[in-house]
């Protein structure tokens, strides 16, 4: 399939950029001191429901309809299926564990998501995990024979969260996009980064890094897991080795916040690599950088809000917002 044949489904989302959050509007509404003006304001330009009570699910529909927008402009069908994949084993751990404790798991699926969630659900709940699609299938099985054995939903998760980032990591290998290609290795790169800071300060020991930690390009894993069982230093020079080197020295400056701080960094780093994109007018990455930044910007919609509600320094609000695309 040529590039060219991109060019309507690029000119469509070319018009929808002009809709995502400006760097001006994001100022005005930093500005704005009141929870309730800043979220009329959002509710104005579109972002909110006036009438909603659930803002998370307006913003959720936000996602879902420019992945719909993408999925009707594009020519290569699924094109968006390896960032996605994230949120359907997101809702394979709600529906595993509402099934141990008799809670419907409805209000805990996220979406976009690429399989039918009663679908998901009720094979969860039969234990028909023959019915859940191929690459969910030993995952849901492991996570279900363990937390049944142990009672551990902690170790349950971590085996479905493994799952998780190798088949996005698999899909955005196989992807025609170098953007989902690059944003797949990324978000699998990151989540090892945060899993081995996360085990060195909860003290974790290596067969913990063995399962939770996902083999990817940029990172060698038993590089990566030797350094964290050698302690925050050691993986801070690590790191500083590997494309992350920015990750290794936001570590160094952050100290015990430094966890948010690095999943910020991540953001940042992502928008920055895909700034090229803005000058693409053809092939399947400008798509995919405009729903990257849709869910960046949603990102930064959810702190923005969660620090006006609850009166958070504006200077703190703002270093944790995200790079912007526009």
């Amino acid at each position: 399939m040529t590039e060219e044949k991109f060019a309507y489904a690029v000119t469509s989302v070319r018009i929808k950029e002009s809709t995502l959050l400006g760097t001006d509007f994001l100022e005005q509404l930093l500005a704005t001191r009141r929870y309730d003006d800043v979220r009329r304001q959002l509710a104005e330009h579109g972002w909110l429901s006036p009438a909603s009570e659930d803002d998370d699910a307006q913003l959720q529909k936000l996602l879902v309809d420019s992945r719909e927008l993408i999925d009707e402009v594009s020519p290569e069908p699924g094109l968006l299926d390896a960032l996605i994949l994230k949120n359907d084993y997101h809702n394979l751990k709600a529906a595993l564990k509402c099934s141990f404790t008799g809670v419907s798991p409805e209000k805990y699926f996220i979406k976009p998501c690429l399989y039918d969630t009663d679908g998901l659900s009720s094979a969860v709940s039969d234990r028909r995990y023959e019915d859940l699609p191929e690459h969910m299938r030993e995952a849901a099985g492991k996570a279900h024979e363990v937390y049944t054995r142990t009672q551990d939903g902690q170790y349950a998760d971590l085996i479905i969260d493994a799952a998780a980032l190798a088949a996005t990591r698999d899909a955005g290998i196989l992807s025609d996009s170098p953007v989902i290609r690059f944003a797949c290795e990324l978000l699998c790169a990151a989540a090892d980064v945060k899993t081995a800071i996360r085990a060195i300060r909860t003290k974790k020991d290596a067969h913990f890094l063995d399962t939770a930690l996902c083999e990817c390009a940029t990172l060698d894993k038993s590089e990566l897991k030797a350094a964290s069982l050698n302690g925050e230093e050691a993986l801070i020079s690590y790191l500083s080795q590997t494309p992350y080197g920015g990750a290794a020295q936001t570590l160094k400056e952050n100290g015990n916040n430094s966890l948010s701080a690095l999943e910020k960094w991540f953001d940042d780093y992502l928008i920055g690599q895909i700034q090229y994109v803005k000058s693409t007018f053809f092939g399947p990455d400008p798509l995919a950088a405009f729903y990257l930044a849709r869910e960046i910007e949603l990102r930064n919609i959810r702190i923005l809000l969660s620090g006006k509600r609850h009166g958070v320094d504006d200077t703190v609000i703002r270093e944790r917002m995200r790079r912007l695309y526009v």
